[in-house]
C-alpha cells in the first residue's frame, strides 16, 4: 500500500468508515481544499519531511506490485496511445513550461516521490500522489484510475523501485 491507501485501510478497518464514501469523489476540484484523506496524507508527509525515501520491496507481493507497475508504466493505451513512459522516460522533457521528472533516474525518482503531497499552482490546491496519478491519467484521456486501486498502487510502487526487465529502456 502507498500512504493514502494505508490511511484509507485504517479508516475503514480500524475506525469503521465506509471506504466507498471516502473514494466516491476523493480529489478536490481546482481551487478547492484538499479532502480529509488527502489532508491526513499531507500531515503524515509533513512529519516525514527531510527523511530519505527508502522503500525496500522485499516481500513477494511488493515485488509483484512493482512488476505490475512496470507493465502499466510502459503499456501504451487510450485514445492517444500514451504510456507513462511517453512523458517520463527521458531527461529534459516538458509539457508547456513544466519540466517532467525523468523517472529512469533513481535519484530524481526518489526526490519526486518524496515531494508529494505538494501544492500545485496550476490547480491552486494540494495534490497527493494518488491525486497526481489520477490527474495524469485524465490528461492522457485514459479511463479513470481509482484511489487505492491495484493499478494506482502498482504504478506508485514501480516509480521508486523500478525493477529491471529485459524490455525496460531504463539503464540498470
Amino acid at each position: 500500500m502507498d500512504a493514502e491507501t494505508r490511511i484509507l485501510w485504517c479508516m475503514e478497518k480500524l475506525q469503521g468508515f465506509n471506504a466507498a464514501d471516502l473514494t466516491k469523489r476523493p480529489h478536490p476540484g481546482g481551487g478547492q481544499p484538499v479532502k480529509e484523506l488527502g489532508a491526513i496524507a499531507t500531515w503524515v508527509a509533513a512529519k516525514s519531511s527531510g527523511e530519505k525515501f527508502a522503500a525496500r520491496f522485499a516481500h513477494p507481493k511488493e515485488q509483484e506490485a512493482a512488476a505490475l507497475g512496470e507493465t502499466l508504466f510502459y503499456r501504451r493505451s487510450g485514445p492517444f496511445d500514451f504510456a507513462c513512459a511517453t512523458c517520463h522516460s527521458q531527461s529534459g522533457l516538458r509539457i508547456r513550461l513544466q519540466g517532467l521528472p525523468f523517472l529512469a533516474e533513481k535519484k530524481e525518482t526518489q526526490k519526486v516521490i518524496g515531494e508529494w503531497p505538494a501544492y500545485r499552482v496550476s490547480t491552486t490546491q494540494v495534490m497527493t500522489m494518488q491525486h497526481r496519478m489520477y490527474d495524469c491519467y485524465w490528461q492522457m484521456r485514459m479511463p479513470e484510475i481509482e484511489l487505492g486501486s491495484e493499478a494506482s498502487v502498482a504504478l506508485i510502487s514501480f516509480s521508486p523501485n523500478r525493477p529491471r526487465a529485459a524490455r525496460s529502456p531504463f539503464p540498470a
